[in-house]
């Protein structure tokens, strides 16, 4: 039923982008509608026409930069969202997708920055959270890996990745009690 409503939804915003080509809100969702759907390089093309009509919209930057990142076409994906950033700067999903880029380069301490903009625009921002005790469990600084988990957990409860990985941090700083329990706790999320 679900997939009815998107494919609709496709239809009659592919009809809105024929009627009025250059309505950059109509070819966004018109572009997320093709992600839904799957057509993954349509909704490229969504947002490369937003772009071409508006080099300033960050959120047909973000947008294509994320498609970029999933793809695997990093350097692309670093120019969109550090273009999306330029244009927003108070955008904390931006900050949090040119972190996995930045990660994905090698460079840790600027996808730490990253990960630290977002948060100071986003406090409670679980999945920024739960990346940066990732990251930082990456860079072997458990306790402050395993502070940002258990910021996570408090932010989304039922994230059980978030759980999953505090368990993890807990055990590298010998605490395998309180790993168990969120082990526990990461199955009860996601049985």
């Amino acid at each position: 039923e679900r997939a009815g409503r998107v494919e609709e939804a496709c239809r009659l915003y592919g009809l809105a982008v024929e009627a009025a080509p250059g309505h950059a809100p109509a070819r966004m969702n018109y572009g997320a509608a093709l992600e839904a759907l799957g057509r993954t390089e349509d909704a490229v093309g969504a947002y490369e026409a937003v772009l071409a009509a508006d080099p300033s919209n960050a959120y047909a930057s973000f947008n294509l930069g994320r498609l970029c990142f999933l793809r695997g076409d990093m350097q692309r994906a670093a120019d969109l969202l550090t273009k999306a950033l330029t244009h927003k700067p108070d955008f904390p999903d931006a900050y949090v997708v040119l972190s996995s880029v930045q990660e994905q380069a090698g460079d840790l301490e600027a996808a730490l920055g990253s990960l630290q903009a977002a948060l100071r625009l986003r406090p409670a921002y679980a999945g920024a959270l739960r990346n940066l005790g990732l990251l930082l469990g990456r860079m072997g600084r458990w306790t402050e890996s395993e502070g940002a988990l258990r910021r996570a957990t408090m932010a989304a409860a039922d994230d059980a990745d978030a759980q999953y990985w505090r368990g993890n941090a807990l055990v590298h700083l010998g605490r395998p009690q309180e790993a168990a329990a969120c082990y526990r706790d990461a199955l009860h999320a996601r049985p």
